[in-house]
């Protein structure tokens, strides 16, 4: 986990539980996770509580994840 300043720390701890789920193909619970953690980041940026710096390390974990969940359906079984 990483260790960030309180407002920071539920987004923080959200994005952990979307990494557990995408690594245990837990399809479902990656893309709730993944609305939840972009609601989060929303209301972060709007209440001005990150710094760029920490805005932009933040946006591009989200940008990361959003390319990696595309397509990430239960219609696509990896090898079967």
């Amino acid at each position: 986990m990483f260790l960030k300043n309180k407002h920071t720390q539920p987004l923080y701890a959200r994005m952990d539980q979307l990494k557990c789920a995408f690594e245990n193909n837990y399809k479902d619970n990656a893309h709730a996770a993944y609305k939840d953690v972009n609601e989060m980041f929303a209301q972060l940026q709007a209440s001005g509580k990150l710094s760029k710096k920490e805005e932009a390390k933040i946006q591009k974990m989200i940008d990361e994840y959003s390319q990696k969940l595309e397509g990430y359906t239960h219609y696509n079984h990896i090898g079967w």
